[in-house]
């Protein structure tokens, strides 16, 4: 036997060839036959060969182990140019069985690593996100159609779907809003693939249940002219609102809420939204005084449904209106077990003006009657009417109380040019509808 790395040679009976691929090699598995007729008692046997390796064959297409049984056949020669890895081993010359075992390994001869799992599924307005246990390979990014995304029940198109560090990202067509249910499925296409940087691909997601962190109740609720514009957020569980005309803003952010000291948790400032619906009206009503009988009461609203995340979880609702002549918004109190009636009322109604503006404000028959820069007046109180610029005049009034003392005002706690409402003193008692 020529111990050369390039050539094989044997001229002996029962010597078994393996040709062994760039994969694992199998399990090879001789079963007993018919032994040796010239390994007769006292006959002396050649000791084993040593085994010979040579280059392995280079095609990892083939994907398999070639076993070759030398039975009586000429020398080999030369061995193919492609062969690496060449294992001579004596085996029966006459065998009755010869069993290879081979699993065809993952992932094109890589071991197979954990499958990427999703660990945490979110939205924030038209932005759906992904993140998955692992880092993911960027360059396999799934068409939009892999994706199924369900809002309220109803489907969402999915425009667009990037895959960065653990994260796949979807574009969605339209916003989420605070409140509404989000699932998304996910179908393993045949090509590109969600995957790690090994080639593991991950598995499918059926339905899978997003958390909704979209600050946005609604779009922004419009005036029948367009010009005014209310934008309503939840914002860590505090309702806010802001106010623009034009694009010139009036209200910057400004928080919403009412107060129960009642034996429960002292506050309904942590809030989730439960619901929100629009509608529009346009109508009219008769004054009992005034220059016109039949005054136009055209008007968008919005009801935005609202419940404590906490014990004992009452129910309200903040009604706003855009209409073309300005806003207007209530707190409404539903019918609930939790709530039949209550003491020590009182509400977190914020005003944050968006400057210092000059402002007249009702002095009771007193004080000078110029404007006054809204910082400089030190006990405002309604009708408060501001003064942006030569173009717009700002009103700031009440109507429609119900079961509630009048409005005073007071610094809100961001300062001037910021109001809030001024708790009620002695606390309001109330009754739900």
């Amino acid at each position: 036997m020529d111990d050369s790395r390039n050539s094989v040679t044997s001229d002996e009976r029962g010597e078994l060839a393996l040709i062994r691929a760039q994969h694992p090699a199998p399990h090879l598995t001789h079963l007993p036959g018919r032994e040796d007729p010239s390994a007769r008692p006292g006959t002396p046997t050649a000791p084993p060969r040593r085994p010979h390796r040579f280059p392995a064959l280079a095609s990892a297409a083939l994907g398999c182990v070639l076993a070759l049984t030398a039975l009586a056949t000429p020398a080999l020669a030369q061995a193919p140019a492609a062969v690496s890895d060449v294992v001579v081993v004596p085996v029966p010359r006459t065998p009755t069985s010869l069993t290879v075992s081979w699993s065809a390994p993952d992932n094109a001869g890589k071991p197979a690593g954990p499958v990427p799992t999703l660990s945490a599924a979110t939205v924030d307005g038209s932005t759906l996100t992904l993140t998955y246990d692992e880092a993911l390979d960027e360059a396999y990014a799934p068409a939009e159609e892999a994706y199924t995304v369900t809002v309220g029940g109803a489907a969402v198109t999915v425009a667009g779907v990037a895959v960065e560090d653990s994260a796949v990202t979807l574009t969605l067509a339209a916003a989420v809003y605070a409140g509404k249910a989000v699932t998304v499925s996910y179908a393993v296409p045949a090509t590109n693939p969600v995957q790690d940087a090994d080639g593991t691909a991950a598995g499918a997601l059926t339905n899978r249940t997003v958390t909704n962190r979209s600050a946005s109740v609604s779009g922004p609720l419009l005036s029948p002219d367009g010009q005014i514009a209310v934008t309503v957020e939840l914002r860590n569980g505090v309702l806010h609102y802001a106010v623009t005309r034009n694009d010139f803003t009036i209200l910057d952010w400004s928080a919403l809420g009412v107060t129960f000291t009642d034996g429960g948790t002292g506050s309904v400032a942590l809030l989730s939204v439960t619901g929100a619906s629009t509608r529009e009206s346009n109508t009219t009503w008769t004054a009992i005084w005034g220059k016109s009988s039949e005054v136009p009461d055209h008007f968008r609203e919005l009801e935005v449904e609202l419940q404590e995340t906490l014990a004992p979880q009452r129910r309200l609702a903040v009604i706003f209106r855009a209409y073309s002549e300005g806003i207007a918004f209530r707190y409404s109190l539903p019918a609930q077990s939790s709530l039949a009636s209550g003491d020590n009322l009182s509400e977190s109604t914020e005003f944050n003006f968006a400057g210092d503006w000059p402002a007249y404000t009702y002095r009771h028959e007193s004080g000078p009657a110029d404007a006054q820069l809204l910082s400089t007046i030190t006990s405002p109180t309604v009708p408060l009417v501001l003064l942006p610029n030569a173009d717009l005049r700002v009103a700031l009034l009440e109507a429609a109380i119900l079961e509630y003392e009048a409005m005073d005002l007071e610094p809100g706690p961001g300062g001037t040019p910021s109001l809030r409402v001024e708790d009620p003193d002695p606390a309001v008692s109330f009754t739900t509808p």
